[in-house]
């Protein structure tokens, strides 16, 4: 009868932590693993691979300004953010009533960086502009 008490216990504790296991599994595919996040005229978190990559792309891409910048004041920060909590920032200005961009990484504030007019407009069309 003991013997039976051991087996069965063990049993329901292998079912029960099996179970648990399962839930922090799915919990953990579930997480975002990388997030981008948007301030200023437009405040939102998107966590899509594809709208991340629209930004990843598009500071690839942008080409280096050359000389002294002297720019109006930003109107959207974004920031990349890694699934280990790694961040990059950058101030960005976009206009509704223009085809042009251009990024700047806040660590960097004397250069700024031309975007393409085909990232501008895959970044103002994700920011509903």
């Amino acid at each position: 009868m003991k013997k039976g008490f051991i087996i069965l216990s063990f049993i329901i504790c292998s079912i029960l932590f099996s179970g648990y296991s399962l839930i922090s599994d799915k919990e953990a595919n579930q997480a975002p693993s990388e997030k981008l996040k948007v301030t200023g005229e437009v405040n939102k978190t998107f966590y899509d691979e594809r709208e991340i990559k629209i930004a990843r792309d598009a500071i690839k891409s942008a080409e280096k300004i050359l000389g002294i910048l002297d720019v109006a004041k930003n109107n959207f920060e974004i920031s990349l953010i890694d699934s280990e909590g790694n961040k990059e920032t950058y101030f960005l200005w976009l206009r509704k009533d223009h085809s042009g961009g251009m990024i700047m990484n806040i660590e960097d504030t004397h250069t700024g960086y031309t975007l393409q007019e085909k990232d501008v407009a895959k970044l103002k069309d994700l920011l509903n502009m």
